[in-house]
């Protein structure tokens, strides 16, 4: 049974105790002739059903919360099936809280998947994001003047070496502690979610690409 079905069938059973407590208590004569643990057990279970009541039909409230930048409005935006219907810039775009309300609309369907392709980096794609990431790493270790010997270190990168990942994270690490450059923490924090992508999946990231029904 579903979690919409239970909540649905604890709702009714709810309103079915409301109403017949309600009854009752409409019923003078009937009420005088029960006995007062009686009528405190009664008060007691309508206060019970009216919280039930409630639950099952409040809206549901989710908070996403998260850093700068660690992917909370694509989520969302995953979510409701609305990719671009939240603003994603390299700078804070929905740094306020936000808040989204949906309701239910007769005649719209749940969101349902037809054939889709899955499409993967091939080990030069992966190359090439590498070194326009570097590229954008030095431009911004340059305007944010970070240490000349940091960034002589960056430009030793190379993006067709295998063995770049280690060295690269060392330097990730040392520009972090150096700089509070907002735009280069962000390609710093890209660097880092690439180059860990890399290790941990190695040669997954660089499969066929596949379909599904």
């Amino acid at each position: 049974m579903g979690i919409p079905r239970r909540l649905k069938e604890c709702e009714s059973l709810a309103l079915g105790i409301r109403d017949r407590i309600d009854a009752m208590r409409a019923d003078p004569d009937l009420m005088e002739r029960i006995a007062e643990p009686i009528r405190e057990a009664l008060d007691r279970l309508l206060a019970r059903a009216l919280e039930v009541i409630e639950a099952a039909t409040a809206p549901v409230k989710i908070g996403v919360v998260g850093e700068f930048n660690a992917g909370k409005t694509l989520l969302l935006g995953a979510l409701v099936g609305f990719a671009d219907g939240l603003p994603v810039q390299p700078y804070p775009t929905t740094g306020n809280i936000t808040w989204l309300r949906f309701r239910p609309v007769e005649g719209l369907q749940s969101t349902r998947l037809s054939r889709y392709r899955v499409e993967y980096l091939s080990l030069r794609g992966v190359e090439e994001c590498l070194e326009a990431m570097l590229q954008a790493a030095k431009e911004r270790a340059t305007a944010a003047n970070l240490d000349e010997e940091l960034i002589r270190e960056l430009s030793s990168l190379r993006a067709n070496d295998a063995a770049v990942w280690n060295p690269l994270l060392d330097w990730c690490k040392k520009a972090w502690q150096q700089s509070t450059n907002v735009l280069l923490r962000l390609v710093v924090r890209e660097l880092v979610a690439f180059a860990r992508a890399f290790l941990t999946a190695g040669g997954q990231l660089c499969r066929r690409p596949m379909s599904y029904a």
